[in-house]
């Protein structure tokens, strides 16, 4: 019988169901991180709610910044006696003392009613009172005491204005774009510093106080639009058997149970006592280098950017 030879080919395989190995992942370039980073950044605004309302809120708080410059100009020109520096830290002092108040209150109103018509209202109550300055400039009747009234109304309404604001976020946007909605606020805020004081000092030098004012007034009515383009529910944060005091001490408590909340607020608290150089502006203006309006909000808008 003869030999049969080795067979030199390989033993049968299993087959394999795995398939192809999957391609590797090529990294990111710096360009597309960027790239991607700016695209999430911006995400909230693809909702025409949030787009509308932080149009609304900058061009508000523009007029906000433009209407700073003739109020600090005009109460150190305004002052009696010659103590314009008193006046401006009294303007100054009048303007954040209600806000530091009646917060607490916008709190409690933001939790009770319907946040959209809170924001339209408090937004109204300042547009009136720009309108007051801007109607009473215009006849010469306006007084430094008008002023310094009008800085503490304004107060009274920002503070009811600003909880509504920050919290009728999740209602326009899902909550993966809070982050970055919340970071879009902060940069329309300093966007507006840093613009506002340009066309209010403008708007002063060429025009007069009047339309500094008028502008801020008309101002107002974009977030007052803004609010007709939010359809989201209104949310109600508390029991309706609730009171507004025990709304209040609700919040305190809560607040005490949070350490990092807490020295978030002492942080906060110590740099609105700290951070305000520009309030005596006019009178170092003057004093020193011996400026006008002109050369008073040419120095605001650079420290604007500056912060």
């Amino acid at each position: 019988m003869d030999d049969i030879p080795p067979s030199s080919a390989s033993p049968p395989t299993a087959p394999s169901d795995a398939g192809p190995a999957p391609a590797p992942i090529a990294p990111l370039s710096v360009f597309d991180m960027a790239l991607h980073a700016i695209e999430a950044t911006i995400a909230p605004l693809r909702n025409p709610q949030y787009a509308a309302l932080w149009t609304g809120s900058l061009l508000s708080n523009i007029g906000t910044w433009a209407q700073n410059v003739a109020t600090g100009w005009l109460v150190y020109k305004l002052a009696p006696g010659g103590r314009g520096e008193m006046w401006l830290g009294l303007n100054a002092f009048a303007g954040a003392a209600p806000t530091v108040l009646f917060l607490p209150l916008g709190g409690v109103l933001a939790d009770r009613l319907d946040r959209r018509w809170l924001l339209g209202l408090t937004n109204l109550m300042q547009g009136v009172v720009a309108l007051l300055l801007a109607w009473m400039c215009f006849q010469g009747h306006l007084h430094v005491w008008h002023i310094v009234a009008a800085s503490a109304g304004m107060g009274f309404f920002g503070a009811a204005m600003a909880p509504a604001n920050q919290s009728i976020l999740p209602q326009l946007v899902p909550h993966r774009d809070l982050g970055s909605a919340v970071a879009l606020n902060a940069m329309q805020f300093n966007l507006s510093r840093a613009v506002g004081p340009a066309i209010g000092g403008i708007a002063m030098v060429k025009l007069g106080a009047t339309s500094s004012f008028a502008l801020n007034a008309v101002s107002f009515l974009a977030v007052i639009v803004a609010v007709f383009f939010i359809s989201a529910p209104a949310a109600h944060a508390v029991s309706p058997h609730e009171s507004m005091l025990g709304s209040f001490m609700a919040g305190y408590r809560y607040l005490r149970g949070r350490p990092d909340l807490m020295i978030i607020e002492a942080l906060s608290l110590l740099t609105a006592f700290c951070a305000a150089p520009g309030t005596l502006l006019p009178a170092f203006v003057e004093r020193v280098y011996g400026g006008g309006a002109a050369e008073f909000s040419a120095m605001l808008t650079p420290s604007a950017w500056a912060r």
